[in-house]
């Protein structure tokens, strides 16, 4: 098929940096280094954007994703020596509860859940920690290091 835009988004919060899609709640949510905030929005059945209240995140993000059910987005925040992993809830309405966070290593790049849910692989580009990261996941209630 061929993409036709349908229109642009004004964003007064900055740099997107990631983008993820809840299809099963109707939900894309966009990460922004700069100022460090996180957005969300509904999704309306011709594809119209509609921004969701505040989500209070503030966070430079700079990759996100989500877990299989469609139940927690994870944003990736790196750091020079090290960086942090956040695990929140989706509810029904859109906004974002923290469930949880892990330290990850230097210069963290992307964030990937493996298809069952049960392991969360955190990339690092650092010179300072080659070493990339696994977390188990159980329920993303505790994102451990496995």
């Amino acid at each position: 098929g061929v993409l036709t835009s349908i229109g642009t988004l004004a964003s007064s919060q900055g740099r997107p940096e990631s983008l993820v899609v809840v299809p099963t709640r109707g939900f894309l949510y966009a990460a922004h280094i700069f100022p460090g905030t996180a957005t969300g929005y509904s999704i309306g059945a011709d594809g119209d954007l509609t921004a969701l209240s505040a989500l209070g995140i503030t966070t430079e993000s700079d990759a996100s994703t989500l877990d299989p059910t469609g139940q927690h987005l994870l944003l990736l925040e790196s750091g020079t020596s090290s960086g942090t992993l956040r695990s929140y809830v989706v509810s029904s309405t859109g906004a974002l509860f923290l469930r949880d966070t892990a330290t990850t290593g230097a210069r963290s790049r992307e964030v990937v859940v493996d298809p069952s849910g049960r392991f969360v692989l955190v990339t690092n580009g650092g010179d300072f920690n080659p070493n990339d990261d696994l977390f188990g996941a159980p329920s993303f209630g505790l994102v451990s290091r496995a």
